[in-house]
């Protein structure tokens, strides 16, 4: 087999999935410094990249993704030029495949990751449901580079994740981020029960952080902590690179099923999940975090969804509603007395 000098690596979006390659990418490029790595994503998420490795490059793909076929044409002109031996597909749709079909035509080497939809499916069923974990898509993505004559070892640990240690903080006060939004409905624990949550952490003196975006979000926090003197709302304006390293000085996240877990995970920041519609067991757990950490009930429904766009079939999102604000809070202090 021919060696790789050049590599595209697809994977363009959504923010939280593009996060999730991040570890397998830096490793990847650690343990094969003499290949040069393209990563093809949306250009909002090339800040996502601020620390990787020398031999790793950001192409956008938005002027490719606005004008149908023939947008992901000009696309495929525009990435030729950088004379591609091989390519892994991390996304796996419709708008990918055709560029995979483009290159693999000219003789190029394409390996795209597996899915396993019909085992998602058996998950996901509402009869005959098979409860059954997945393979982390971290997982997923180290044997799309194996197809391709590349090896990862995951065992090894990536110098190019942004860690700031937490010994360097001035106050002693525990600091606990809370991203209590996710993209569908299914993956969001109420706010009233999310306020309790708050409330009762804030009155024992701990430092409480709320990241969201938008005025929406915004609205929403504000009343989530009007009965907690000791909780805020970090602005939305940071950068990723921002982001990130407030994140590291946290000593604990609280998330939906949603990027902002990934984002801590990335990090080394330790993780509470709070998992609805969805669950670990579709293989999307953060990187190198731990099931134990995540809070979710063991419902003969769980779960109905593997992304959680579909409404609930019991009309009562009994998966959240019925997790209770001390099961959140147990998990949260006790990583804060490890």
């Amino acid at each position: 087999m021919k060696p790789i000098k050049e590599l595209l690596i697809i994977r363009m979006s959504a923010l939280g999935d593009v996060a999730m390659t991040i570890p397998i990418i830096y490793l990847l490029a650690e343990q094969n410094p003499s290949i040069s790595i393209r990563v093809l994503t949306r250009e909002r998420f090339k800040g996502l990249f601020f620390s990787c490795p020398a031999n790793i490059s950001i192409i956008s793909c938005d002027f490719g993704l606005s004008n149908g076929i023939l947008g992901i044409w000009r696309l495929f002109k525009c990435i030729k030029k950088y004379h591609i031996d091989a390519i892994a597909d991390l996304h796996g749709i419709l708008r990918s495949y055709i560029l995979d079909f483009l290159f693999a035509i000219t003789g190029t080497k394409v390996a795209i990751v597996h899915k396993s939809r019909s085992k998602r499916k058996a998950l996901t069923r509402l009869k005959n449901k098979r409860k059954v974990q997945q393979k982390s898509f971290f997982d997923r993505y180290v044997e799309v580079f194996k197809r391709l004559g590349l090896d990862v070892q995951l065992s090894q640990n990536s110098s190019y994740l942004p860690v700031i240690t937490k010994e360097d903080r001035k106050e002693n006060i525990k600091r606990i981020g809370i991203a209590p939004f996710a993209r569908y409905f299914t993956k969001v624990y109420p706010a009233e029960l999310m306020k309790t949550v708050i409330n009762n952490l804030s009155q024992k003196g701990y430092a409480i952080y709320l990241f969201g975006n938008g005025a929406h979000e915004y609205n929403i926090m504000q009343s989530l902590i009007a009965e907690s003197p000791n909780a805020s709302i970090v602005p939305d304006k940071l950068s990723f690179q921002e982001q990130l390293e407030f994140m590291a000085t946290l000593d604990v996240m609280v998330s939906m099923d949603s990027a902002n877990m990934h984002l801590a995970s990335l990090v080394n920041t330790p993780v509470v999940s709070v998992w609805g519609a969805t669950h670990p067991y579709a293989g999307f757990m953060g990187w190198k975090q731990l099931p134990i950490n995540a809070v979710q009930l063991d419902l003969p429904c769980r779960p109905c969804s593997v992304y959680g766009q579909k409404p609930c079939f019991r009309k009562d999102y009994a998966c959240m509603r019925q997790i209770q604000p001390e099961q959140i809070i147990r998990k949260i202090e006790g990583l804060l007395i490890k």
